[in-house]
C-alpha cells in the first residue's frame, strides 16, 4: 500500500515527537540584556549620544532612537548614567561612578565619564567620528577600540605599546582576526606635515607589534565630507612618495584607504562610503 506523507507529517517525524519549543525570553530578561549592552557600550567608548548608543544596543531596530530615549531615562533614574551637554549643543551620556562600578562587577574594564574633557572640548566632533565608525565596524563583527579603550585595559594593545612601536597613537584601531587597521580621523584641516606623519604609518604595514601576533595591515582615513580632506592627503602623499619607483609607490598607496562620512546638523552621522584606495 502506498502512503502519501504530507510536508507537515514529514517535518514532525524529523523533529521527533518530544522536541520542546524554543524557550521564551521574558520581558525582564530582555530589559536586563538591553541594560547590560548600554553599560558595556558606555564603558567601552566613554561617551555616546543617543544615535550612537542606539546603534550599539539596537543595530537593526527601526525605531532604535526612540527606544534609546526611554532607556537612558531609566538608566539616569537608577543613577547609572549622567547626561552632559556636549560641544555641539546636544546630549551625551557617560557612566557615573555607580555605573562604572556595575560594569566592573560584570567583569568589564570601566571608568566613570564625569570628567571626560572630550565631551565639551574642541575634540568632540573628532572623537565622535571615530566612535561612530568604530561602532559601525563592530556591527560587522570587527573589534574596534577608540582612545578611551586604548587608555584602559580593554584593548589588546595599550597606548604605551602602540606609541613605542610607531611613535604615534591612532584615533581608532580595528582588529580583524590578527590584522590591525590603523584609523585616522580627519574632522578639521591638518597641516601637510601632520598628514605626512600619518601617511608614514603605511610604510610600517606588514610588521607585527611587539610581543603579539597582531600585524599592522592598513591605514584608513575617515574624513568629514564637508571638507576636501582627500585632496590634502593626496598632495601630501605626492610629496612623500612621488619620487619613489612606481611599484614601491603603488605598494604604499594600496595600504591607504579613504572613507567619506556625510554629517548633518550638530554633526549627526548620516552615511559613510566604502573604503577606497588612495590615488595620486
Amino acid at each position: 500500500m502506498k502512503i502519501e506523507l504530507s510536508q507537515n507529517i514529514l517535518s514532525s517525524m524529523l523533529k521527533g515527537p518530544n522536541t520542546p519549543p524554543p524557550p521564551k525570553v521574558s520581558a525582564a530578561e530582555r530589559a536586563e540584556t538591553v541594560r547590560r549592552a548600554a553599560i558595556i557600550g558606555l564603558a567601552h567608548w566613554g561617551h555616546l549620544r543617543c544615535a550612537e548608543l542606539a546603534r550599539v544596543v539596537w543595530p537593526n531596530a527601526k525605531y532604535s532612537e526612540q527606544l534609546c530615549q526611554r532607556l537612558v531615562c531609566k538608566l539616569e533614574n537608577e543613577g547609572l548614567i549622567h547626561i552632559r551637554l556636549n560641544s555641539v549643543g546636544t546630549r551625551s551620556f557617560v557612566l557615573t561612578r555607580r555605573g562604572a562600578a556595575l560594569a566592573q562587577a560584570m567583569g568589564i574594564d570601566a571608568r566613570h565619564g564625569l570628567d571626560l574633557s572630550s565631551v565639551s572640548g574642541a575634540t568632540f566632533i573628532h572623537r565622535s567620528l571615530a566612535t561612530r565608525y568604530g561602532i559601525e565596524m563592530q556591527i560587522k563583527g570587527i573589534q574596534a577600540y577608540g582612545e578611551h579603550a586604548m587608555a584602559g585595559k580593554a584593548c589588546p594593545l595599550n597606548r604605551e605599546t602602540i606609541h613605542k612601536a610607531l611613535n604615534k597613537l591612532p584615533d581608532l584601531i580595528l582588529i580583524n582576526k590578527t590584522r590591525i587597521n590603523w584609523v585616522e580621523v580627519e574632522s578639521s584641516a591638518k597641516t601637510k606635515d601632520e598628514i605626512k606623519k600619518c601617511l608614514r604609518i603605511a610604510t610600517e604595514c606588514g610588521k607585527f607589534f611587539p610581543n603579539s601576533k597582531l600585524e599592522l595591515h592598513t591605514l584608513t582615513f575617515v574624513c568629514d565630507n564637508r571638507l576636501n580632506h582627500e585632496s590634502r592627503i593626496r598632495k601630501a602623499a605626492a610629496e612623500l612618495w612621488g619620487e619613489l619607483h612606481l611599484k614601491e609607490r603603488a605598494s604604499f598607496l594600496s595600504r591607504v584607504k579613504i572613507v567619506h562620512v556625510k554629517l548633518g546638523p550638530c554633526s549627526a552621522w548620516k552615511e559613510f562610503s566604502q573604503p577606497q584606495n588612495l590615488t595620486m
